[in-house]
């Protein structure tokens, strides 16, 4: 997945959701129906130039394994 896709998606009314006990950065699609795991890279990437543009929402926490941060636009 590159950059360019990514906010093609976000632009479409996607979202990306980090599950901190699976360690998966993970670009779901606005219906939920489809999604694609980031690599490294490209979360990186979307962490500096995209992430802080969007809304972002943090459950749980790192103590309990259960933190799931959620980036929408």
């Amino acid at each position: 997945m590159r950059m360019k896709e990514l906010k093609q998606e976000l632009a479409a009314g996607g979202y990306v959701q980090f599950d901190h006990s699976i360690v998966w950065a993970r670009l779901y699609t606005a219906d939920h129906k489809w999604f694609t795991t980031l690599d490294g890279r490209t979360y990186r990437g979307f962490l500096k130039t995209v992430a802080p543009k969007l809304r972002m929402t943090a459950t749980g926490s790192i103590e309990t394994n259960d933190l799931c941060i959620t980036w929408k636009p």
